[in-house]
């Protein structure tokens, strides 16, 4: 079988750059792991369910709605969530949530290089929970503001 010029010269190239070739497979690889959708709670692991309750983002009788960890191993060093009482995000050192009755508006921003969910509390402070680009963070802010009513909700 003779294989068509192109196909050759695409073989001699990936055999002179294969540690390149191999980058850059790798590379396509973890973008679309770092570009994870939004959850539902069957779709969660183990480790991404405590994460939530080491955080305290999860208490007894509490559900889950909307689950988002940007990591890669989907190890929860950081993710947002949307209970059946709160919406929440943490990291490694930090845990900010907000009670439904305590969220004054919500404001969902899709411009730039990720989407971004703010929340305002009634004390004055924000929460912003960040989603990359291809996570459909939509489904999580329509989820929000059925349960904190649409009036509070900007798009």
């Amino acid at each position: 079988m003779k294989l068509p010029r192109f196909l050759l010269a695409a073989f001699a190239l990936c055999g002179g750059l294969s540690m390149g070739c191999g980058f850059l497979g790798t590379e396509q690889v973890l973008e679309k792991a770092r570009s994870p959708k939004v959850m539902a709670v069957n779709e969660m692991n183990e480790d991404q369910r405590n994460g939530l309750s080491e955080h305290g983002l999860l208490d007894e009788g509490e559900g889950i709605i909307w689950y988002y960890d940007p990591s890669v191993t989907g190890g929860a060093d950081s993710a947002n969530v949307l209970t059946t009482e709160r919406v929440g995000t943490y990291d490694k050192q930090d845990t900010y949530e907000v009670r439904f009755e305590d969220v004054v508006s919500a404001e969902l921003d899709k411009g730039g290089t990720s989407e971004r969910i703010r929340v305002e509390k009634s004390s004055g402070e924000f929460i912003t929970l960040t989603f990359g680009l291809a996570a459909d963070s939509a489904r999580f802010f329509d989820s929000l503001c059925k349960k904190v009513g649409e009036e509070r909700c900007s798009r």
